[in-house]
């Protein structure tokens, strides 16, 4: 996480200031962005998996850079966070829909996450009264079997992601539109709102996840008779 955070926030802003004294703040922008850029792709490479958010890091990036170039103007630059910030922040919220068909059930997004972490770990075991023997994938036993605690506290942490992106996004683009402030100043100011928005649900995530496990060793207690 600290890896990522450097390369996703910290990077970027050192490239920026350093870049923006010889180049316009334009072209700084655009090239404060590649770290994030290329993560996602050594990501696809190294675990040969699409990630959802990642293609949206790569397409954000690509046509701001394009509408940047072409119009010259740095704000440009600044819109595509914003953009990003409300399309996240979006999907967050639209993964508390209610939708339930034969195909495929409609779960908060932090559960998705959760369960591409999972996705090489071993399943879940426990053994009922009568000695059969059960398994499931983690994250399906958390929601399945622990239920109630675990819908909860996915919905939650996923409504939480949702509101906070989406008021990062509101300030970021009166920011940028409506003010004069000059494109570094609002550029730091962006980039301070996101790691107050990531450090504060991180903290929360973290906490969900140890309650999370405790109610799980409970289940786990009462449960397996193994």
């Amino acid at each position: 996480l600290v890896i990522v955070s450097a390369i996703d926030i910290g990077l970027p802003l050192a490239l920026y200031y350093a870049i923006r004294t010889v180049l316009p703040d334009v072209y700084a922008l655009l090239i404060s962005g590649i770290p994030p850029f290329l993560l996602v792709i050594v990501k696809f490479i190294y675990k040969r998996r699409v990630d959802i958010l990642g293609c949206l890091v790569v397409v954000a990036y690509v046509v701001s850079a394009v509408v940047s170039i072409i119009s010259g103007d740095a704000r440009a630059v600044l819109l595509r966070d914003s953009c990003m910030t409300a399309t996240i922040g979006l999907l967050f919220g639209l993964s508390l829909l209610p939708i339930r068909t034969p195909w495929f059930d409609v779960r908060p997004l932090t559960f998705l996450i959760g369960q591409q972490m999972y996705q090489d770990a071993g399943p879940q075991v426990w053994y009922d009264a009568q000695g059969v023997r059960h398994e499931m994938p983690v994250m399906d036993w958390l929601w399945d079997a622990v239920r109630g605690p675990g819908r909860y506290y996915h919905y939650l942490l996923s409504a939480g992601w949702s509101f906070f992106l989406f008021a990062e996004f509101i300030v970021r683009v009166v920011l940028t539109v409506a003010t004069t402030i000059p494109v570094d100043m609002i550029y730091l100011s962006g980039t301070i709102m996101t790691v107050i928005v990531v450090v504060t649900m991180t903290t929360f995530t973290i906490f969900t996840t140890i309650k999370l496990r405790r109610l799980g060793g409970k289940w786990m207690e009462e449960n397996d008779y193994s």
